[in-house]
């Protein structure tokens, strides 16, 4: 009996551990690198990794990093308003940090004609 009991209380410890370990070898993988256009550094540009709802913004200086990313491969896609967007493919492995630079392109962006009146009532 207490040889049954000493295996239940060992299987019980490694079937709650098992998620643990598992989640470890999943996320370990991370992204740094910077924006530029024309040269010089782009702060607030919006950094996603598709399909992982993971993301982040360039900082003051057009530099970002993404963290703990589940290994695989993905699409990059880097997007500001008034840049055109970019995307690259990037293979994550275990326990890498990769780097990924882009070089945006400024984007026009065409508005549609806003009229403003105004009239003036008294009484």
């Amino acid at each position: 009996m207490k040889y049954y009991f000493k295996f239940s209380a060992l299987l019980a410890a490694l079937y709650l551990l098992t998620p643990f370990f598992l989640s470890a070898q999943q996320t370990d993988a991370d992204i740094v690198g910077h924006v530029l256009c024309e040269g010089n550094h782009i702060p607030g540009i919006t950094i996603h990794l598709k399909g992982t709802g993971r993301g982040t913004s360039t900082d003051q200086t057009g530099h970002y990093n993404l963290n703990n990313l589940p290994v695989g491969s993905y699409i990059l896609r880097a997007q500001g308003i008034g840049y055109t967007a970019q995307e690259k493919p990037v293979e994550l492995k275990a326990g890498t940090t990769i780097e990924v630079h882009f070089e945006l392109q400024t984007d026009l962006i065409d508005l549609d004609q806003v009229v403003v009146s105004a009239s003036r009532n008294e009484t």
